[in-house]
């Protein structure tokens, strides 16, 4: 399996794979893997998928990518243009995040989005209209943001006894 991008989910998709027989080929366009978090992790990371079996092109971009039916060939090139053809099974595309909010009719509910079509929330995931709140990968901000507003979100109490924010799902 070639996966091309060498983020967290790419990486984690990949690490289930390789510990079931698939031989998995990263192509990633930085000089590191998971490069949004600290170096040192995406080097230990590495380290330990490379246990795995995992190759790495790391600093490559890739320039095509062809289905032939039963096989993938994907080619990509270094910095200095020398190109590469790598081919699999499969191709896990895991590069970027976009959020899929177009067609929701938010501007309807008067809820803001920036140029990107992402959903504007305050530090509690509230949009801009009240009682209304967003996660996951159509709001502005990062994962680890995300991470930390949930937890902050769950944890913030009014009293000590009972969450000031509730959160409840209605069917």
């Amino acid at each position: 399996m070639i996966i091309v991008g060498g983020g967290v989910i790419g990486m984690e998709l990949g690490s289930v794979f390789a510990r079931i027989g698939t031989k998995i080929t990263v192509i990633e366009f930085l000089d590191s893997i998971i490069a949004n978090m600290d170096s040192s992790l995406g080097k230990e990371l590495q380290k330990s998928l490379q246990k795995l079996g995992f190759e790495f092109h790391l600093s490559h971009k890739v320039t095509r990518a062809e289905n032939k039916g039963d096989s993938v060939t994907v080619t990509a090139e270094d910095k200095a243009g020398k190109q590469i053809t790598i081919e699999g099974d499969y191709c896990l595309m895991s590069v970027g995040r976009k959020p899929y909010t177009e067609g929701l009719g938010l501007d309807k509910l008067n809820i803001k989005t920036d140029k990107a079509g992402r959903i504007e929330v305050d530090e509690f995931l509230q949009t801009s209209e009240g009682g209304i709140y967003a996660i996951g990968d159509v709001v502005v901000s990062d994962a680890r943001t995300q991470s930390f507003r949930r937890r902050n979100l769950c944890s913030r109490t009014d009293n000590g006894t009972k969450p000031a924010y509730q959160l409840s799902h209605h069917s």
